[in-house]
């Protein structure tokens, strides 16, 4: 899993409290002087924040957490294929919005290359969090002993660390919706 809740999206400090609602029990005031919870008084807001940054002060919500931990992606590298019908790739880079795609195979490469627009780039990234991508595992296998078939592999290019998701017969179950994606752009 790539999204931490419990990072700050402004400063990305990990020095975070959760925000306690409500009447405070003498234990959560023993937490509230150990930093680890923030009273948040009486009443609880819906879809209001449920942690704050140490550091900087900053409230978020899960939702700011998963909006940030997407927005926090700067490149697709996407590539699948198997034994007799090469590798299919797309390469993105979300900053300067370059796509480049194409094929692969024993006979050599076909490579397309593009321009994208902001709202596609903005599109695209809403598209890879509605299949939940960066809650995939970093591993899929079949679960039968197979020599061939299909291989698949796809890094998230970050700042930092990048995150990198491979499949070799075996999918997550948002794979189809996230392949249309990866296909359309690739026109």
């Amino acid at each position: 899993m790539a999204i931490t809740y419990k990072q700050c999206p402004r400063c990305h400090s990990k020095k975070v409290a959760t925000i306690l609602y409500g009447e405070p029990t003498y234990e959560a005031y023993q937490q509230v002087e150990e930093g680890k919870v923030v009273l948040g008084g009486c009443c609880v807001l819906i879809d209001g924040p449920e942690y704050s940054c140490n550091d900087c002060g900053y409230r978020w919500n899960k939702r700011e957490a998963i909006e940030a931990a997407y927005a926090r992606i700067k490149g697709i590298n996407f590539s699948i294929g198997g034994f007799f019908e090469g590798e299919f790739f797309v390469e993105i880079n979300l900053e300067t919005r370059d796509m480049k795609w194409g094929h692969r195979n024993e006979g050599g490469e076909k490579v397309y290359v593009k321009q994208l627009r902001k709202t596609s780039v903005d599109r695209i990234i809403a598209e890879i969090q509605s299949v939940n991508l960066l809650n995939w595992k970093s591993r899929y296998s079949s679960e039968f002993p197979i020599m061939d078939g299909t291989q698949w592999s796809l890094e998230l290019l970050r700042d930092g660390r990048s995150i990198v998701k491979s499949g070799d017969n075996g999918f997550p179950d948002e794979w189809e919706p996230f392949y249309e994606i990866m296909e359309r752009y690739a026109r």
